[in-house]
């Protein structure tokens, strides 16, 4: 009896552990499906992302450029115009053909002088483009499709970027920009993984069903499993696992019916082939140990399932560790990918702008070009929001550490945003009972930016009145001194539901679609992360009807003694003249950089990549150079550590100009061997302190 009933229980602890390890195997199986499903799934997202970005900026550029009187006033001969459509076809090559019809279809002027003559009164982008900006979805261009090298088996495909032009308020034609797929094609290069096996392949499809990109050799995934995906789908029959996205189109044009859907896709056997290869060894490690336990008995059984059980926590938790980072990192990748995209054609717009301004203009126009200007500063202020919450979120943000007087950052501050409140005729007073030659160590900027939101706030939420700014210093001890700053306004109020809801990230008083004042709903979210960071906390006082008070602490420490309040004032006497070496591959931002030095009165020579930075330095000799991070065949940060190994120019100042943003972007910069950092979009006075910090320095 006692054996028949060792031999049951052995059974039964011999066939328990296979069904546990199979079912173990089998959750293990799934998880990484899920998890590849979802990786795919991102890297379609990305994509789709990058697709909306790429058509709205393009789109944008012939919005911008059929404004332009070069291009409106007829009174500019055909040449000239055609001169502009170039430039701007080499400063955006993903422009496959450019032109200019007039009011009655005919094609007046081109890049490269294609189609001249030709009568598109019949195309869609003209009858849409004539009476708004309009795109016109993916189609194929049976002339262009001949005259740009495509063929009929291949035949190129275009998105049309139109806008109608005016002049003098009279519909005089339509600008039209048609945009080649195949930019998208080296999108698809860039965030594909690298993969041996060649198994990730990418299929773009129009709203319809059409394979608009996509492998020839390869069948096209099934586009009704598309349309019903969340996110990814297997195709067990087929053996692939589909990542799904969709693109977001284009709101501003008005048709929001314009899209396209993204697929990536991975064969099932290399996916997968992990996740098989563990359930495999799982189940043989599981045989193996049933077999041990029913050998040893319930004892030794017991203490195993302990044993297995803590060794898969652990891994759970390395997972998990390792998901996380990866996570991490892609975010941290994604946002500078993002600065870098969003602020490059923004640092054109504003520079060519200011350089529009500065030119004769009637008041028409001067008005036209100011609000061009205004728009991108606000949205150069939500990028900047945007991409501030982003590095608190992910803990990238740094505070800096340097003496400073907060009753001059104060009176800084408060005199940069006066002319703002003269325009609405409020009086802006500051009461400062701080100490005012108090040295402290911290950072200027950030506090700077906490005190430019709150009282731009107050600003903008009071119509009449007085804004009034409180400085006080709380208490102090041997290492510290405790500040508290409040900003009162006689402006409308926030209710006492909505006072602490202010605070959350995107949250505005007013979030109704007809609400009167914009902005992201981040300012708030950032400045108290940042007031945080400085050792204080940020608050409000408010009423109805009756005003609000903001206030926010900070925690500063206090400088040892030996930097007085002379050496922080003092005014850097002018520099002479320089001769920069300035590297960057945009043809808008050589336009824009060229302007401001030589307003300055500074010698400059502009190259196109490190590669010639190089030639450039074998002949002649340089103050400074100005040198852009990302530029094709070498790259700023490459060619920096080539000049720092050259004898003779370890010493020359290098200032870095890149659009991005983050943190890890600035300390590559110095880990390669840059003096200073500034970023994009550029103004004169950026260039100018940076001029007069190391243009002393190149001329001694």
């Amino acid at each position: 009896m006692k054996r028949k009933t060792s031999l049951l229980l052995a059974s039964v602890i011999f066939f328990g552990t296979l069904l546990l390890a199979y079912f173990i195997g089998h959750a293990v199986r799934s998880q990484f499906e899920r998890d590849q499903g979802y990786f795919l799934s991102e890297i379609a997202n990305q994509f789709a992302g990058k697709l909306d970005q790429g058509i709205n900026a393009r789109f944008g550029e012939i919005k911008t450029l059929a404004s332009l009187d070069a291009i409106a006033n007829p009174k500019y001969s055909l040449s000239s115009k055609r001169e502009v459509l170039e430039k701007l076809s080499e400063s955006f090559p993903e422009f496959a053909w450019i032109g200019i019809a007039d009011a009655r279809g005919q094609v007046l002027v081109s890049s490269r002088n294609i189609l001249l003559g030709a009568d598109v009164s019949q195309r869609p982008w003209f009858q849409r483009g004539r009476s708004q900006p309009t795109l016109v979805d993916v189609h194929d261009a049976v002339l262009l499709n001949k005259v740009l090298g495509g063929s009929e088996k291949e035949p190129l495909r275009f998105i049309d970027c139109a806008a109608p032009v005016y002049y003098d308020g009279k519909f005089v034609g339509v600008l039209v920009g048609h945009l080649s797929w195949h930019w998208a094609e080296s999108i698809s290069q860039e965030l594909m993984p690298p993969s041996e096996d060649q198994s990730f392949r990418l299929t773009i499809f129009s709203k319809d069903g059409k394979v608009l990109i996509g492998n020839k050799e390869q069948t096209a995934p099934d586009f009704s499993k598309v349309l019903s995906a969340q996110g990814y789908y297997i195709d067990r029959s087929s053996k692939v696992l589909v990542g799904v996205a969709k693109t977001q189109g284009n709101q501003q044009a008005g048709f929001e019916d314009l899209g396209w859907i993204v697929t990536v896709e991975r064969d099932t056997d290399s996916a997968f082939a992990l996740a098989y290869s563990l359930e495999y060894k799982i189940l043989a490690g599981g045989l193996l140990l049933a077999m041990l336990s029913a050998i040893l008995g319930l004892r030794y059984k017991i203490h195993q399932e302990r044993a297995q059980s803590l060794s898969e926590n652990l891994n759970e938790v390395k997972a998990a560790e390792i998901s996380a980072r990866r996570s991490n990192e892609a975010k941290s990748q994604f946002m500078a990918a993002m600065s870098h995209e969003i602020r490059t054609p923004m640092h054109g717009v504003l520079g060519v702008t200011d350089l529009l301004l500065e030119t004769p203009l009637n008041a028409d126009q001067r008005r036209y070009a100011s609000l061009i200007k205004s728009s991108a500063e606000s949205l150069l202020a939500v990028i900047n929001d945007v991409l501030d919450y982003s590095k608190i979120h992910t803990n990238q943000i740094e505070l800096d550490s340097e003496p400073f007087l907060v009753s001059q950052v104060i009176e800084q501050t408060v005199n940069l945003m006066r002319p703002e409140a003269n325009l609405k005729s409020l009086n802006l007073h500051v009461y400062d009972t701080s100490p005012s030659q108090l040295v402290v160590i911290g950072d200027p900027r950030r506090l700077r930016q906490v005190l430019l939101n709150l009282i731009g706030n107050a600003i903008k939420f009071t119509h009449h009145g007085a804004i009034d700014i409180f400085v006080s210093q709380e208490k102090e001890d041997a290492k510290y001194s405790y500040y508290k700053i409040q900003i009162r306004d006689s402006g409308i109020g926030i209710s006492e539901k909505n006072q602490q809801r202010i605070f959350e990230r995107f949250e505005q008083v007013d979030r109704s679609p007809s609400r009167k004042f914009g902005g992201t709903g981040l300012g708030l979210t950032v400045s108290k992360s940042i007031v945080k960071l400085m050792g204080g906390d940020m608050g409000v006082f408010s009423q109805e009807g009756e005003g609000s008070t903001f206030w926010f602490t900070v925690c500063l420490r206090k400088q040892e003694p030996g930097v007085t309040v002379s050496v922080l004032t003092e005014v850097a006497p002018p520099i002479q003249k320089l001769k920069i070496l300035a590297a960057e591959d945009n043809k808008v931002n050589q336009l824009i950089i060229r302007s401001i030095l030589e307003k300055m009165g500074h010698e400059i020579v502009l190259v196109e990549n490190g590669r010639e930075v190089l030639d450039v330095l074998a002949k002649e000799n340089f103050d400074l150079i100005l040198m852009d991070c990302h530029m094709p065949e070498m790259d700023g940060y490459l060619t920096t550590q080539v000049i720092r190994q050259k004898a003779g120019l370890k010493d020359l100042p290098i200032i870095a100009m890149t659009a991005s943003a983050m943190v890890d972007e600035r300390d590559r910069c110095f880990q390669v061997g840059m003096n200073d950092y500034i970023s994009k979009p550029l103004n004169f006075m950026t260039v100018r302190d940076v001029l007069k910090k190391y243009g002393k320095l190149a001329q001694g």
